[in-house]
């Protein structure tokens, strides 16, 4: 029997963010100057590891990196934050190029009058993680592998895999590690991933791309895409989350197939008194999800606790005070140790 770890790998991109805080949404053709400007090392994937790493959970990312020693910074902050980076790829890129043109950039304009962020972003041409990169990796060493929707038929590969090595490794009825992923972006083709996931995280935007215009109708939406046994989670911003775990019922329906059936939670939102940055608050939802879930809470609870970590989360400005924020909602979680 393989020893069991419980860190938890997140796959997908990093990127540089250079954000701009401005006293108000700039209009066309002006010229207008910023409160503050920082440079931040982002991405969904990057960001996940970033919150789990403060709020109690062993993680590591994977995704390409740049030979760029401009991009020393990123390295450095992964390694600050204790997230390991051991198998991330070092990618060449075009030697030509600067590293602003080669490596993923977001600029993002914070308002802040409402800590609203608009993001402009730079794919550089670095490439995508490889399937055989992925089998580097040696998975009896993870409890839960997060995916960030992109580079589909690569992480439909890597998916894959996983099931298959848990159905030669897997004993009694928890299959590990588990496999999530996050289904944020408007783009064709990302619905596929979802059957390949334990948990399935849907954002508004790719909610609406398929036009599924609240939380329950893209739940139920979802649902046809799906495995028995999954769980799906989707956020709506300042209308909270939902989820539903979907079950196989014993009775049969009209085309005499078993009915599934869907046990639907919901949690409100919890803002902060004053929203000063939302940048990140649907990576940091999806971070407290696995972190609750991980320690076994039922659902409802684990759903109410990621709001009040992406809730608290917008209340700052970029991820610095995660721990603190982390350590007084814990008051209500006496299940999940600090």
């Amino acid at each position: 029997m393989l020893a069991r770890k419980s860190r938890v790998l997140c796959v997908g991109l990093v990127c540089l963010d250079i954000i701009q805080e401005c006293s108000s949404f700039p209009e066309e053709d002006s010229d207008q100057r910023c409160s503050s400007i920082r440079w931040q090392r982002g991405g969904n994937a990057a960001n996940n590891c970033t919150v789990l790493s403060q709020i109690g959970l062993d993680c590591e990312f994977l995704g390409s990196f740049s030979m760029h020693t401009e991009l020393g910074f990123i390295k450095k902050d992964f390694e600050d934050h204790g997230i390991c980076i051991d198998h991330c790829p070092t990618r060449k890129g075009n030697a030509e190029k600067s590293f602003l043109d080669s490596f993923p950039v977001s600029t993002v304009l914070i308002n802040c009058k409402n800590g609203s962020r608009t993001i402009i972003h730079s794919k550089g041409d670095l490439p995508e993680l490889s399937l055989e990169n992925f089998k580097q990796l040696d998975l009896s060493e993870y409890s839960w592998i997060h995916f960030e929707g992109r580079n589909i038929e690569a992480i439909s590969s890597m998916m894959d895999s996983i099931r298959q090595w848990r159905d030669m490794h897997s004993t009694g009825t928890c299959a590990l590690p588990t496999i999530s992923v996050e289904l944020e972006k408007p783009k064709p083709g990302l619905l596929s991933l979802a059957i390949l996931a334990d948990i399935i995280f849907i954002g508004k935007d790719f909610a609406l791309y398929h036009e599924w215009n609240e939380m329950e109708s893209a739940i139920e939406g979802m649902s046809n895409h799906v495995h028995e046994g999954a769980i799906i989670v989707c956020t709506w911003g300042e209308h909270g989350s939902s989820a539903a775990r979907l079950h196989s019922s014993i009775e049969l329906n009209l085309e005499g197939h078993k009915a599934i059936t869907k046990e639907l939670f919901h949690s409100p939102a919890y803002p902060p008194s004053t929203v000063l940055d939302t940048l990140g608050a649907g990576d940091t939802f999806v971070a407290g999800f696995i972190r609750a879930f991980s320690a076994h809470i039922p659902l409802q609870k684990a759903l109410q606790f990621a709001c009040k970590v992406a809730g608290a989360k917008v209340g700052m400005k970029g991820f610095s005070e995660i721990r603190e924020a982390y350590i007084e909602i814990l008051k209500d979680f006496p299940e999940i140790r600090p």
